[in-house]
């Protein structure tokens, strides 16, 4: 935890995330796996999706997409992270713009 720690303070100082609580809950609610020998955890897509909404880069707006596309995603489960985090309307506006919906 002490290494993720020293993650979100990097990123909070470069003011890539503003939103310290969602990015605890994700780390909360992440998953084990083992990557070659090694046990980590990630972040379930509903998470990244979540983050990448709040910091929304260009780069971030593409991966939204392609997680969107060719990752089986929770809705449920991402509209009420989305919520909770009051980035539900922009979420809403994005998908509105990118698939025209």
């Amino acid at each position: 935890m002490e290494k993720a720690i020293k993650v979100i303070n990097e990123l909070k100082r470069k003011r890539l995330i503003r939103d310290y609580e969602l990015i605890k809950e994700a780390f909360e609610y992440s998953i084990e796996t083992k990557y070659k020998k090694a046990k980590t955890k990630i972040f379930q897509p509903e998470y990244l999706i979540t983050i990448m909404m709040q910091v929304f880069r260009p780069e971030d707006k593409e991966r939204i997409i392609t997680m969107l596309d060719g990752t089986e995603i929770d809705k449920n489960q991402l509209m009420t992270i989305l919520k909770k985090h009051h980035l539900k309307e922009k979420f809403d506006r994005f998908i509105k713009l990118y698939y025209r919906k």
